[in-house]
């Protein structure tokens, strides 16, 4: 689920978070995007409330990452849920699709972890790059 969040972090930023701390990881009060209530947090809770997060996206217009970065900033601090290496595999995904290299010499010898990575950027990319046109078109 992060990497999906981390696809669109990479596209439009991090949402910046003052009212979270940030050497504490969790183990604080915020608000619950899906209730709308003050909630208590520790990582327990954090992973439900992603989970609900992307829930809430089936079945509508929106990825599971747009929903997480439009969300995910009420009750955690995006430094808990973005790893460095997200980062190096997306950028791995924009030099194979600009320079057009192909994961492996076949797709036996692709390692199924990898092309799943791949997917997920893939579609989320692109719903991120719908979402612009939309914004820039003004047709939301």
């Amino acid at each position: 689920m992060s990497l999906r969040y981390a696809v669109w972090c990479f596209g439009l930023g991090t949402v910046q978070t003052p009212h979270l701390p940030e050497n504490t990881p969790f183990d604080y009060t915020a608000q619950s995007p899906i209730s709308g209530k003050l909630k208590h947090y520790d990582e327990q809770e954090v992973q439900k409330e992603l989970s609900l997060i992307a829930k809430e996206s089936e079945g509508t217009k929106f990825s599971i990452g747009q929903q997480l970065y439009y969300q995910a900033h009420f009750f955690v601090n995006p430094v808990y849920l973005l790893r460095n290496d997200y980062y190096k595999i997306i950028e791995e995904y924009q030099i194979m699709k600009e320079f057009n290299l192909p994961l492996a010499r076949t797709l036996d010898e692709a390692p199924a972890n990898k092309i799943r990575q791949m997917q997920i950027i893939h579609s989320e990319v692109e719903k991120l790059k719908q979402h612009l046109l939309e914004k820039n078109n003004g047709t939301r």
